[in-house]
């Protein structure tokens, strides 16, 4: 929550996209609709960028989230 507080006090924008998991699918191997979700969310960052951000500024790009079903089944 301090990432919050720091941009809401500088004025920095926060953008956020979630692909949602279930309890089930966190813990096993990622499923191939999760992968491709993953891909389609990054392409829409990558347009959000090219779309709001003026070139010389900068930009955190942060994956959050749980890594243990790494793996593709």
């Amino acid at each position: 929550f301090k990432i919050e507080e720091v941009a809401k006090k500088l004025k920095i924008p926060l953008y956020a996209f979630v692909i949602y998991q279930s309890i089930g699918e966190a813990i096993t191997p990622m499923r191939e609709s999760i992968a491709k979700a993953a891909d389609e969310v990054a392409e829409k960052v990558k347009k959000l960028i090219k779309s709001r951000i003026e070139e010389g500024f900068s930009v955190i790009v942060a994956g959050i989230g749980n890594t243990v079903g790494i793996g593709v089944s």
